[in-house]
């Protein structure tokens, strides 16, 4: 499991790299072409491992808990948010 945990992190920085190499202005240079291209794709390589981290926990997941948490707060925010905007 700790290769796993490993490569989501390898992951993790290789989509740092590339969010990195788009900000470098366009040069004809073949070895930045040629790294971007590899990198493309990397962001694929952690939705995987991070599905398949979820389903060692998708037993224990409870989905109305879930939206009791995350959605009441936000609901209640765009309340407050309307509120002092009326």
């Amino acid at each position: 499991m700790q290769f796993i945990n490993n490569l989501r992190g390898l992951a993790i920085l290789l989509i740092m790299l590339v969010h990195s190499i788009a900000t470098i202005k366009q040069v004809d240079s073949i070895w930045l072409t040629l790294l971007s291209t590899l990198l493309n794709n990397c962001s694929v390589i952690f939705v995987v491992i991070a599905g398949y981290f979820f389903s060692f926990q998708i037993i224990k997941f409870n989905y109305w808990r879930f939206f009791y948490q995350n959605l009441v707060p936000l609901f209640c925010r765009i309340l407050s948010c309307l509120y002092q905007l009326f």
